[in-house]
């Protein structure tokens, strides 16, 4: 596995395709996103024989799926998974799988990018093209990418402090049935910067 992997980092270090245009609709893609997470799953889990599936369509041309290269990006930054080679590169190759995913338009791959460009993980720092990809995978489909950029602009850490823009995607991540820890996070950094 180990050879397969380093073949695998070498491609995908390389040379990465076009930035994303357009985000599809999330349930396009949702069928092989539960497949794949289930692989994913597994592998964490230590059921190394799905590897190699989950390599092969995360990581060719001609059986490329999105949906497979943002699993695998997941598995290689998961400390928790086992029998994974961990190395100080994964955010980088992760950076490439979502760019990859994100290229076909895959709202969720979208979102993991932004987040990336957002905090500078795995890539240099570019927070107003991470916001306007992440606006675009929340109109896809990814609500929580709303939650989470409003969080970003609550608290101004890595991106400029915008309160306008957050509550109006705190507003629509609300509407499109968002809920947990990505909407308490989101309202919580929102509450804490207008009290300053």
């Amino acid at each position: 596995m180990n050879r397969r992997f380093a073949l695998m980092f070498a491609a995908l270090t390389s040379a990465a395709p076009a930035f994303a245009q357009d985000a599809k609709p999330l349930h396009l893609f949702q069928d092989e996103r539960e497949y794949f997470n289930e692989i994913a799953d597994e592998v964490c889990e230590g059921e190394l024989s799905r590897w190699d599936e989950l390599v092969t369509r995360g990581n060719t041309i001609d059986a490329f799926s999105p949906q497979a290269a943002v699993a695998l990006g997941w598995i290689m930054t998961n400390e928790d998974c086992r029998g994974i080679p961990i190395t100080d590169d994964m955010e980088k190759v992760q950076y490439r799988l979502n760019l990859h995913a994100a290229a076909y338009g895959y709202p969720i791959a979208m979102w993991n990018l932004a987040h990336m460009l957002i905090i500078g993980d795995g890539t240099d720092p570019d927070p107003s093209r991470g916001a306007r990809l992440a606006i675009k995978a929340a109109e896809a489909g990814y609500y929580p990418a709303a939650a989470n950029l409003a969080e970003q602009l609550s608290t101004g850490e890595y991106m400029p402090r915008n309160l306008k823009l957050a509550v109006r995607l705190i507003e629509f991540a609300e509407k499109n049935g968002v809920s947990g820890e990505a909407l308490r996070n989101a309202k919580q950094a929102y509450r804490d910067a207008i009290r300053e």
